[in-house]
């Protein structure tokens, strides 16, 4: 993480935390999702122009229903897209609006 870096609680509890990195040098800001020790969203943004994509892990993104939750709330804030549900998820990553990678690093995909 880069100095611009901030980390917040995301929702009730201690275990769903927001990470809001910035990146000076190309103006992109990146909004992460983290739930307990593993990331469950990313979503870019450009500076000026807003939401540009939106990557979900693909072993953690649908874990359980508090991550669904979590994984909705997120999405309905950092998405173009409102009322976030599984069924609408699960039909983005068929279209292709939204990318499954690995997002957590030395993990098992």
């Amino acid at each position: 993480m880069n100095a611009n870096t901030k980390i917040r609680n995301f929702g009730p509890g201690n275990n769903h935390k927001l990470i809001i990195e910035k990146f000076a040098c190309n103006s992109m800001i990146a909004y992460w999702l983290q739930s307990y020790d593993s990331i469950i969203a990313l979503a870019i943004h450009r500076v000026g122009h807003g939401f540009i994509s939106l990557s979900l892990d693909g072993r953690t993104w649908d874990y359980s229903r508090t991550t669904a939750k979590h994984r909705n709330a997120f999405m309905d804030q950092f998405t173009p897209w409102a009322g976030n549900d599984t069924n609408s998820t699960t039909k983005r990553i068929g279209s292709g609006e939204i990318i499954i990678e690995n997002l957590n690093e030395g993990d098992e995909a």
